[in-house]
């Protein structure tokens, strides 16, 4: 039996903005874009749902409707490093990821042994884990089909988590709408409902016949999920770019020296063990360290490098720790670039003192 679990970030890029001045957490909040040089809203915070905002809508709109919004510009550059944040925290979990967009990804936990192997616990652990490393709130679907999960995952909106027994796949199904589920657009939604089909009970008792007539290939598709049938799986990147490990301390760290002894002792010999199989196939292009202070900046330094040289890690971890002006620690992390596999060639010492 698969297992799936979809993570996706609540209003990613507002709670993004947000997560460093809580104190507007509680105000309508809005990331601008640009569409055709007309500013519109990315996206917004729930506070500005609740007013009547919606992503796309003219940021002149937006201020009629709801004077006292807070916007601030994209910064896509930041949300991206957020988002490389949140995968390598996953694969603490799982290799099995695919991340279609920034903000949500697909985990794959079929085989994982983790929690008794239990997806309910393992995405609660997630949930917690990202929360309390980067400071965002996820809401997240379980359930033994993939495109099942995601719909989940937008149940308990913000903050929530869905689980789909297998035994209630069918029931489930049954009380969608069908514009929840994927591959139903506007236009084949109004086809559907011309021929009074408007939940997944309807498409579950009409005939495969039917459905193919109207729709093709789709229709088949449309006709199977509703079934509780579907065959995707998760898309795993299939070259590894990079393998890291990161950590938030149980206790925030106030000296330089300790936070390169927790990455040297620590963190560089867990990696190591983990990723023993990796490091003796692929060569090593550069070392990457990063630091989180109490505030939640983040700062990542880098060097290019052909082995695991302790004297660069911990001159990465100064330069890191110069930028917190003296900001307590929260979390470090590690990452190792690595060449392309068609580049292997003798495996050089991972480590030089």
């Amino acid at each position: 039996m698969h297992k799936f679990i979809h993570i996706d970030m609540d209003a990613f890029f507002a709670s993004v903005e947000i997560r460093d001045r809580p104190e507007i957490s509680h105000n309508p909040v809005a990331v601008i874009g640009t569409v055709s040089r007309s500013p519109v809203l990315a996206t917004c915070n729930y506070p500005a749902r609740a007013a009547g905002l919606r992503s796309a809508m003219l940021l002149s709109d937006a201020f009629i409707i709801c004077p006292d919004l807070i916007t601030f510009p994209a910064r896509m550059e930041l949300y991206r490093s957020v988002s490389a944040e949140m995968k390598e925290l996953l694969l603490k979990y799982t290799d099995k990821i695919e991340m279609p967009s920034l903000d949500e990804a697909y985990l794959d936990v079929s085989d994982s042994t983790m929690f008794g192997g239990s997806a309910t616990k393992l995405a609660q652990a997630i949930t917690l884990d990202i929360k309390e490393s980067i400071g965002l709130s996820v809401s997240s679907g379980v359930a033994p089909l993939k495109f099942l999960s995601k719909i989940a995952s937008d149940v308990y909106k913000p903050g929530g988590l869905c689980v789909v027994p297998p035994n209630e796949i069918g029931v489930f199904i049954s009380r969608l709408t069908l514009d929840k589920i994927p591959g139903v657009g506007p236009s084949t939604l109004a086809k559907l409902k011309a021929v009074g089909l408007f939940t997944g009970a309807d498409i579950q008792s009409a005939p495969l016949q039917q459905l193919k007539a109207l729709f093709g290939r789709n229709g088949e598709l449309l006709w199977w999920r509703c079934q509780g049938v579907d065959r995707a799986h998760v898309v795993v990147q299939k070259e590894k770019q990079s393998v890291g490990i990161e950590r938030t301390l149980p206790k925030n760290l106030y000296a330089v020296d300790r936070a390169v002894n927790v990455l040297l002792k620590d963190l560089l010999p867990e990696l190591m063990t983990r990723e023993s199989i990796i490091f003796s196939k692929r060569k090593i292009s550069r070392l990457s360290v990063k630091v989180r202070f109490t505030n939640f900046q983040s700062v990542e330094r880098e060097a290019k490098a052909t082995h695991l040289c302790h004297q660069k890690l911990a001159d990465l971890v100064h330069r890191c720790w110069e930028s917190g002006h003296g900001s307590p620690v929260r979390l470090i992390g590690l990452s190792v670039g690595l060449t392309d596999a068609s580049e292997n060639e003798e495996q050089l010492s991972l480590f030089h003192h």
